[in-house]
């Protein structure tokens, strides 16, 4: 009896958590003390949606061996920009974020199978407990959340999407080792149609890179180099981040 009862608890456990995992978060793929983030794009894109494209992708406190370690008090987080077919989910939580816009900004209507704008950010899984924590209330965060964006649809954008990272993170940072950035520092990483965008701020001194697409480092560009947020980059704000 006490071992059946015993189960019957486990049971109710299970259940409970299934119920209070926070809808659109999924576990981050591999290693969450080695999480590798250009390595994982493809199965992010898959989270994304069907026919995914990506835009921009944002790391930060990426370490000098070429990972990320998820699960560090100082919160790494990786952030992907893409164009996809939206669910009906998303058209219902789009239509909701629209309400509280401002008369102007609300943008076209948006059916299940267009194409919009899905932000897949990848950050620690944790117990969530205010609505502002996730897009999508409380509960247990899982670690990768899907996030349809109301009021940037792709058809604004002038820029092309982007293709899969030619180099991997730890090339990047055996080049920026190469050129004075000490390996003991986390860098912040953008990429984009315009190359890779390699930041670190280390006791006091900053180090900035730019690379072309292909992964050639633009020295002559080095000093007007400034934080490249995908946000600013397509000029708009969105309260989450």
């Amino acid at each position: 009896m006490k071992r059946t009862q015993f189960m019957n608890l486990g049971l109710i456990a299970s259940l409970l958590f299934i119920t209070c995992t926070i809808k659109n978060t999924e576990d981050p793929p591999g290693d969450l003390k080695g999480f590798t983030p250009f390595k994982s794009y493809l199965d992010i894109a898959k989270f994304a949606g069907e026919n995914a494209k990506l835009y921009q992708i944002e790391l930060k406190h990426v370490l000098s061996n070429g990972t990320m370690d998820l699960t560090a008090k100082y919160r790494p987080s990786a952030r992907y920009l893409f164009s996809a077919e939206l669910k009906a989910d998303d058209v219902r939580y789009i239509q909701k974020e629209k309400e509280s816009l401002p008369p102007g900004q609300k943008g076209p209507s948006l059916k299940t199978g267009d194409v919009g704008t899905v932000v897949v950010e990848v950050n620690q899984a944790e117990w969530q407990t205010t609505k502002s924590s996730s897009a999508y209330g409380s509960g247990y965060h899982k670690g990768m959340e899907r996030l349809p964006i109301s009021f940037i649809p792709v058809s604004w954008a002038k820029n092309e999407p982007v293709q899969t990272p030619l180099l991997s993170v730890k090339k990047l940072w055996e080049t920026a080792i190469a050129h004075g950035v000490p390996s003991t520092a986390s860098a912040e990483i953008i990429y984009n149609n315009d190359g890779y965008y390699f930041l670190v701020n280390h006791k006091g001194e900053k180090y900035k890179l730019s690379f072309d697409i292909n992964g050639k480092i633009r020295d002559n560009e080095n000093k007007r180099i400034h934080r490249k947020y995908w946000l600013s980059r397509f000029g708009i704000s969105y309260r989450r981040y």
